[in-house]
């Protein structure tokens, strides 16, 4: 089951330039919802944001 990105839970990447010396570029990015982890988790719903947790598309395939 694929779960959504946290707005908790972010995360950041700083790599350097490979073509500008001192510089460096950085990637900030949700990770996924850790689900029965986490205290706001109530059976597939955030009860911090009110929200479903799974990713639609994550249904849709699991119909198949």
């Amino acid at each position: 089951m694929e779960r959504k990105g946290c707005p908790l839970l972010i995360q950041s990447d700083t790599n350097p330039s490979l073509t500008m010396a001192g510089q460096s570029w950085t990637r900030t990015y949700m990770l996924m919802c850790v689900g029965e982890k986490c205290a706001a988790y109530q059976g597939g719903f955030c009860d911090k944001f009110q929200t479903d947790v799974v990713l639609k598309e994550a249904l849709k395939n699991e119909g198949n």
